[in-house]
């Protein structure tokens, strides 16, 4: 699922509370990487900004390489432009239809 929304914070004071959603929904934290979460709340774009720190990465530096993000987040926001491939989300889209149709045949 994708969402968008406004907030007066800046993303690393918006992070810490999705942090405590996942938690108290029931997230449990593994050393494992990629391990199975019951939710994970990530921050994918936020206008054009680019964030580089431990804790919150903008864009989400995979964004681009999955389906299940990259196709709802088209739906709700095709205008965005990527901040660093400067692609808009829109015109991603038809690349990606084609990996999948691969994948299906």
């Amino acid at each position: 699922m994708c969402l968008t929304g406004w907030s007066p914070l800046e993303p690393i004071k918006i992070f810490p509370l999705f942090q405590k959603i996942e938690e108290k929904i029931g997230r449990r934290t593994s050393k494992e990487r990629w391990a199975p979460r019951f939710i994970d709340i990530d921050i994918l774009l936020v206008d054009n900004l680019f964030i580089q720190q431990s804790s919150l990465q903008v864009p989400h530096p995979a964004m681009l390489s999955r389906d299940f993000v990259l196709l709802p987040a088209v739906e709700i926001w095709p205008d965005a432009k990527h901040p660093i491939s400067g692609e808009f989300l829109k015109n991603i889209k038809p690349k990606i239809i084609t990996n999948i149709k691969k994948y299906a045949d």
